[in-house]
């Protein structure tokens, strides 16, 4: 089993009108694909998407000042669904990339919707941009709690299948 996550540092490339030959984000990962193919031609390779980052409304809470342990939301700010966009469009782009290489695409944000940036401490796997009050490694990825559920949703529904 071979689980791929493509970057969303090139967003620029992938809001290009279409997905096509001429886009350098969609080579990239059909390359990507390729290359592990070469290297392990019977492995069983699956794309993932990226975790929900925003809110079911499309929210962020990049601010998290609270003590640890609290249950405050954080601010939480719209941004007029751009980051709502912006993961769609990175999902998208990896869902078409997985099924043009012929590999499964696993939708992770699906399954965390109810775990981004807003969530309550208890229950978020999104750190925020200030992020004080639940323990992680970086900025904006995932918390130590994400990821542990993270790969606990990877180990049961991609490779116990």
């Amino acid at each position: 089993n071979v689980l791929i996550q493509f970057g969303a540092n090139d967003l620029q490339e992938i809001l290009r009108p279409s997905l096509s030959s001429a886009n350098p984000y969609f080579d990239g990962m059909k390359r990507s694909i390729q290359r592990v193919r070469q290297a392990a031609p019977h492995a069983h390779i699956t794309v993932v998407g990226y975790p929900a980052i925003s809110a079911r409304n499309g929210a962020v809470c990049p601010v998290r000042t609270s003590a640890p342990g609290s249950t405050d939301a954080g601010f939480n700010l719209d941004y007029a669904g751009l980051v709502h966009t912006g993961e769609d469009q990175v999902n998208s782009a990896m869902y078409k990339a997985a099924r043009a290489s012929g590999v499964q695409y696993y939708d992770l944000r699906a399954d965390s919707i109810d775990h981004g940036m807003c969530a309550p401490d208890s229950t978020r796997w999104i750190s925020g941009k200030w992020e004080y009050s639940v323990p992680h490694n970086l900025f904006n990825h995932l918390t130590h709690l994400g990821n542990r559920n993270v790969a606990q949703l990877l180990n049961s529904k991609v490779l116990s299948h």
